[in-house]
């Protein structure tokens, strides 16, 4: 089963050359390196979210 994931419409909206350039998954973009899996399952989109 699948959630949905919520967002700003903007971020919906972003082309994928955008979201490269303002999203790095979970962590800080400078920081600390954290996983973007929990129990191997992908979790970078959720992570882009919230930037």
């Amino acid at each position: 089963m699948q959630l949905p994931l919520y967002a700003p419409k903007s971020y919906w909206n972003l082309t994928e050359e955008e979201k490269s350039k303002i999203c790095n998954g979970c962590g800080a973009k400078d920081g600390i390196k954290v996983p973007d899996t929990i129990y191997g399952l992908s979790i970078k989109i959720a992570c882009d979210i919230h930037l």
